[in-house]
C-alpha cells in the first residue's frame, strides 16, 4: 500500500522535498500542486526580463547543502568556465531557474524507475479537510486522500495598501503582483509610483525601464533606506559574533553588535551575516517580548544591512538617482485617487512631516509579501486557519510550526508540515536557498523516519 503525500507548492521547496522523499524505502505517491505550470522555478526563477539578476553569488545558491559546488559545477559544465571564476558572480535568475528545472527533469525518471509516484497537478487547492482518519484535499477538479500533507506554497502577492479601494484593486492602474508587472499598461513618459524600496523594487525599475519606459520613477517607503550593494572582503572578519552561543538574550547581542560596528564601521553587512548564519537558534530562544522588540525597532535596520544587491543591479539604481530619474522618498500614504488615466497620491514625509502630492499613471506594489495567514480572503491558508488546522504565530508572520520536524501545530495533531516563508515567526530568516535546502533536507528525512514507524 502506498502513503500518499501531497505537497502545496511546486517551487523550489516542494520539488526538492519531492526529490528527498525519494530516498524512502517505502512506495510514495506524491502529488504536487502548482497553480501554474512552471514547477520549481516559483515566482523568483521565471522573471519578466532575461537580465534580472539573483541577489546571491552563484557559490551560495546550490540545491544541495551537502554539495555546495552543485550549482557552480552546473554553471561550468553549461557555460564551460572555470569554478574561480564563477563561484562569486551573480547569474540571472532565469539561469537559476534552468538549472531548478534539470533537477525536476531528472527527479521524474529518479521517480520513474523506482517504487514511487510523483504526480505533478497544475490547479489551485481549494481546501483541506479531515476525513476518515485522514485529510481530504480539494481543488475545483479533485477530492484527494492524503496521509500527509506539506505546504510549501512560497510566497503571497503583497497585502494591498489601505489607501486602495477595493474597486481598484484590479486596476490596469495599479500592480499589485511586483513581479508580474502590467507593463502593457504603463506609457513611456508619465510618472510613475513604486510603494515600498527593498529587493523587489530594484527588479521593477529595471522591468519597466526595459519594456521602454522612459519617465521619472517615484519610490515612497516608510523608512526611504537605500539598499546596498554586495562587497568583497579581503580578509576574514575577526569578530565576537562568530562565538555566540544560544540561548543569548537580545539585549546581549545588542551590546556585541555595537561593540564590534565600532571596530568595524564599515562592515554592518558582514556583522549581520555572520548573526545570520546562526539566527534560527537566536530566534527561537527568544521571549515574545524580545521578538516584539526587534518587529518594532529592529527589522527595517537589519533588513538593510541584510538584503544587497549585486553591483550590476546598484549601479542601474546610482545611475537612476543620480539622473534625477528616480527619487526614493521616506513617508506614509495617505490618500490615492484613482481617475481614468491618473492616479492621485498624497503621503507625508517622514521627518519634516510635510504633505506631499504625486500625480502618477502607474502604480507597483513592492511593500514585501503578506504573511497574516488569518486576513480574510479565498486562499488555502486563511481557509485552513479558519477551520482550526493551522494557526498563526504570534507576530502574524506565518505559521505556528514545531521547528523540531516542520510539524504545525494544530489541536488534533494533523499529519500536516509547513515549509519556507510561513516559517519566519518561528525562525525569522527562512527565505534564502542556503535554509530551504536544509528544511527540505530535515523534512524529507523527518517524513521518512515517521513512515517507518507506521
Amino acid at each position: 500500500m502506498k502513503i500518499k503525500i501531497g505537497i502545496i507548492g511546486g517551487g523550489f521547496s516542494g520539488s526538492m522535498l519531492a526529490r528527498h522523499l525519494l530516498k524512502s524505502n517505502q512506495n510514495l505517491e506524491i502529488y504536487i500542486f502548482n497553480n501554474d505550470a512552471k514547477f520549481v522555478r516559483g515566482i523568483a526563477y521565471q522573471a519578466q526580463i532575461d537580465s534580472l539578476l539573483l541577489n546571491v553569488p552563484a557559490g551560495k545558491m546550490s540545491a544541495y547543502s551537502k554539495q555546495p559546488d552543485h550549482f557552480v559545477d552546473w554553471l561550468n559544465k553549461k557555460n564551460k568556465e572555470t569554478s574561480g571564476e564563477v563561484d562569486q558572480k551573480f547569474f540571472t535568475r532565469n539561469e537559476y531557474g534552468c538549472y531548478l528545472s534539470e533537477i525536476w527533469e531528472e527527479t521524474k525518471k529518479l521517480a520513474a524507475v523506482s517504487n514511487h509516484i510523483i504526480t505533478p497537478i497544475i490547479s489551485k487547492v481549494l481546501q483541506i479537510l479531515p476525513k476518515d482518519g485522514a485529510l481530504e484535499l480539494q481543488t475545483h477538479e479533485l477530492k484527494l486522500s492524503l496521509d500527509f500533507c506539506v505546504l510549501a506554497c512560497g510566497n503571497s502577492l503583497p497585502t494591498h495598501p489601505k489607501t486602495i479601494s477595493e474597486k481598484d484593486f484590479n486596476s490596469k492602474l495599479y500592480s499589485c503582483n511586483p513581479w508580474r508587472i502590467k507593463v502593457e499598461e504603463i506609457q513611456s513618459d508619465k510618472e510613475v509610483l513604486i510603494l515600498g524600496a527593498g529587493l523587489t523594487m530594484v527588479d521593477a525599475i529595471q522591468v519597466i525601464r526595459a519594456n521602454g519606459f522612459k519617465g521619472k520613477i517615484n519610490c515612497v517607503s516608510p523608512h526611504g533606506f537605500n539598499i546596498l550593494p554586495h562587497e568583497k572582503t579581503s580578509e576574514e572578519l575577526q569578530s565576537e559574533l562568530k562565538y555566540i552561543k544560544t540561548p543569548i538574550r537580545l539585549s546581549e547581542i545588542l551590546k556585541i553588535f555595537h561593540q564590534e560596528m565600532r571596530l568595524h564601521p564599515t562592515k554592518s553587512a558582514d556583522l549581520v551575516a555572520l548573526l545570520r548564519a546562526k539566527s534560527g537558534a537566536i530566534w527561537s530562544n527568544f521571549t515574545q517580548e524580545e521578538r516584539n522588540f526587534f518587529i518594532r525597532h529592529l527589522r527595517h535596520k537589519w533588513g538593510v544591512a541584510r538584503h544587497r544587491i549585486p553591483p550590476e543591479s546598484y549601479a542601474i539604481l546610482q545611475d537612476e538617482i543620480n539622473n534625477k530619474s528616480l527619487q526614493i522618498s521616506a513617508g506614509k500614504i495617505i490618500a490615492m485617487e484613482f481617475q481614468e488615466s491618473t492616479i492621485i497620491v498624497e503621503y507625508e514625509e517622514r521627518h519634516s512631516k510635510e504633505k506631499r502630492h504625486l500625480s502618477v499613471q502607474h502604480i507597483i506594489n513592492c511593500t514585501g509579501p503578506a504573511s497574516d495567514i488569518t486576513a480574510p480572503n479565498d486562499g488555502l491558508l486563511s481557509s485552513l486557519c479558519q477551520n482550526g488546522l493551522i494557526h498563526a504565530d504570534p507576530l502574524f508572520l506565518g505559521v505556528k510550526t514545531n521547528v523540531n520536524n516542520y510539524q504545525v501545530y494544530s489541536k488534533e495533531n494533523y499529519p500536516i508540515y509547513a515549509l519556507g516563508n510561513l516559517l519566519k515567526g518561528e525562525l525569522w530568516e527562512t527565505t534564502a536557498i542556503n535554509e530551504l535546502r536544509i528544511q527540505c533536507e530535515e523534512l524529507a528525512q523527518v517524513l521518512i523516519n515517521t513512515f517507518n514507524k507506521q
